[in-house]
C-alpha cells in the first residue's frame, strides 16, 4: 500500500471517528530493548524494572505487514535503545524504506561506530537532554561530556556524509528543576549545531512527582519559543502547561530544514486535544512493546493485545474489539482499558492539538 495514500484515507478515516479501519497505521513504535544506563526521576526505579528485548521474528513480522504503509517508525519507547543487540540490524532494515526512522538516545556513551551508523542509515536522532545546570538532577547517570563529544562526533561525520535524512534534535524534559534555563539551553543548542528543539514536561501525567510544573510555568516556554523564533530554530512544546494553554506551540511552517524534503509535519501536528478532548492515536498510530504488548501510545495505559511473530496484526490487533472500543468513546480524558489501568495524557497533551484533521490535503504531493 502506498503510504502517501493511506495517510491520506488514515487522516480521512479518524476525522471521521470509523471505529473499524481500511487503512493502516502511518506512525509505528517498536521497542527494542527496557534496558536502561540511567536512571531518572520520572522513570521506575531501576531495581525494580525487567529487561526484555523485542524478539526479531516479531520485528520482521511487523516489517512485512507495516513498513511498506507507514510513514514514521520511532526505534525507542523506554529504556535506551542504543543498548539493545538488534538495534543496528533493525536500523539497517529501516534505512531500506523511505518512512523517518526515529531514535531517543541519551547519548551518555561512547560509541563512535553507532554514532557513523545514525548518520549513514540517516536516523533521526533525538538527544535526550535537561540543560548542564541540572546535569544528573533530573536524568540520574547522564554524562554530560560524553553528550557533548558525541553531538560534536555527529556533526562531523554529518558534515563529511551529508545525508539530508539524518536529522538531529535536542528533546529536552523540562521540569521545575529547569524551566528557567531554557533560555539558556537554546543557546547552547545553538552553539552545537542543532537547528531544532522540542520540549517535553513533566506535567499533569506526573501529578506524583514534586518538580512537576504548574500553570506558572507556561510563561517560560512562551519566552522559550520567541528566542527560537528570532535565531531561527525550529521548536516544538506542549499544547499546555499545567492546565494553561500556550498561545504558541510551534514554529515548523515559518522556515524549511532539510529534513523536510523526508517529513512533512502531517504526522506531529495529529496530537491529543485538550478542549475538545479527543485522542487520534487510535486511528493514527500504534505501538508494539518490547514483550510483543501491543498498546495504544507512549503512555503504555491501555492494552489493546500482543503480537506474535505469526499472527496478522490487521485482523488480529488493528481493527480488534479492544481497539474498536477505544475509537467509539465519545471523550478520551478517561481511558481504561479492561484492567481499569487509566491513561492521562488528554489532561496535559503533547504538542500541538489535532490541526491537520482540519486540513487534511488532497494532493499527495503536499505530504
Amino acid at each position: 500500500m502506498n503510504k502517501i495514500k493511506n495517510a491520506i484515507n488514515n487522516l480521512n478515516e479518524c476525522k471521521a471517528k470509523k471505529k473499524e479501519l481500511k487503512s493502516h497505521p502511518i506512525k509505528i513504535y517498536i521497542e527494542p530493548t527496557t534496558d536502561c544506563n540511567l536512571n531518572c526521576i520520572y522513570c521506575i526505579p531501576k531495581q525494580y524494572r525487567k529487561v526484555e528485548e523485542m524478539d526479531l521474528k516479531v520485528f520482521h513480522s511487523i516489517k512485512e505487514q507495516l513498513f511498506d504503509s507507514c510513514c514514521e517508525v520511532n526505534l525507542f519507547l523506554r529504556g535506551e535503545p542504543t543498548l539493545s543487540k538488534n538495534l543496528t540490524e533493525m536500523m539497517n532494515i529501516c534505512s531500506e524504506y523511505s518512512f523517518i526512522t526515529k531514535i531517543f538516545s541519551n547519548m551518555s556513551y561512547e560509541n563512535d561506530e553507532l554514532m557513523k551508523k545514525f548518520v549513514e542509515k540517516g536516523v533521526w536522532l533525538n538527544v535526550s537532554f535537561d540543560g548542564i545546570e541540572v546535569n544528573e538532577k533530573v536524568r540520574r547517570g547522564s554524562n554530560i561530556a560524553l553528550i557533548t563529544r558525541n553531538i560534536q562526533l555527529l556533526m562531523k561525520y554529518q558534515k563529511h556524509i551529508q545525508n539530508n535524512k539524518f536529522h538531529i534534535r535536542l528533546a529536552v524534559v523540562v521540569s521545575k528543576l529547569n524551566v528557567k534555563n531554557l533560555i539558556n539551553i537554546i543557546l547552547w543548542a545553538e552553539k552545537m549545531g542543532f537547528k531544532e528543539i522540542m520540549f517535553g514536561c513533566l506535567d499533569a501525567a506526573h501529578f506524583g512527582n514534586k518538580n512537576a510544573l504548574t500553570r506558572s510555568e507556561a510563561y517560560y516556554f512562551q519566552k522559550a519559543i520567541e528566542k527560537c523564533d528570532e535565531i531561527e530554530m525550529r521548536v516544538s512544546t506542549p499544547s499546555h502547561i499545567g492546565g494553561k494553554a500556550l498561545k504558541k506551540t510551534h514554529n515548523w511552517n515559518d522556515f524549511i530544514l532539510p529534513i523536510d524534503e523526508f517529513f512533512p509535519h502531517f504526522i506531529e501536528d495529529c496530537n491529543p486535544d485538550v478542549k475538545k478532548k479527543f485522542c487520534p492515536y487510535p486511528w493514527l498510530q500504534t505501538v508494539f512493546m518490547a514483550n510483543g504488548d501491543v498498546v495504544s501510545c507512549c503512555q503504555r495505559k491501555i492494552k489493546l493485545g500482543n503480537i506474535k511473530p505469526d499472527m496478522n496484526f490487521i485482523e488480529s490487533i488493528w481493527n480488534n474489539n479492544n481497539y474498536i472500543n477505544l475509537r467509539s468513546k465519545k471523550k478520551f480524558h478517561k481511558c481504561t482499558d479492561s484492567t481499569g489501568v487509566q491513561c492521562g495524557i488528554i489532561k496535559y497533551s503533547i504538542w500541538g492539538g489535532e490541526s491537520r484533521l482540519n486540513n487534511i490535503p488532497i494532493d499527495t504531493n503536499i505530504l
